[in-house]
């Protein structure tokens, strides 16, 4: 099954920066896991569309959930923070959340922010998860 994350439009950020507009799918889903696939950029005019395909496939309840992100090009602390609440919302209820295929400059960007752990270890325990919240690795963004 294969489902796009939703249309976006082009926004101009006047950084001189093409934005590639995100592309969620979902790869496949077997054995309790859903494996998604994400490409382009994510960032505060993209990252909507995005959250709520997450949130739709954590209301499904997966015992775990993967999402490649070896075509994300660009993200931004939106997207960090809805890659972040995906996890947190698993962890409730006993699922795991993992990013895979990191590409080198997300990956340096996820060990600056913290956060890097948190989404790349696929067995992270949910109390793990409350605490680092609690401890100041959740973005609150308003």
């Amino acid at each position: 099954m294969t489902r796009k994350a939703g249309d976006y439009s082009k926004s101009s950020g006047g950084n001189g920066r093409q934005e590639h507009l995100p592309e969620l799918l979902v790869v496949s889903r077997s054995g309790g896991v859903t494996a998604l696939a994400l490409a382009g950029d994510l960032d505060l005019g993209t990252v909507a569309g995005v959250q709520t395909t997450l949130e739709e496939e954590v209301a499904r309840t997966p015992p775990r959930l993967v999402l490649d992100v070896s075509a994300l090009e660009f993200i931004d602390s939106s997207g960090i923070h809805a890659l972040v609440q995906t996890a947190q919302a698993l962890a409730t209820r006993g699922g795991t959340f993992e990013i895979t295929s990191v590409p080198e400059h997300i990956r340096r960007l996820l060990e600056i922010t913290g956060v890097l752990a948190l989404l790349t270890e696929p067995q992270r325990d949910p109390a793990d998860v409350a605490s680092m919240a609690e401890d100041g690795i959740a973005f609150q963004l308003d």
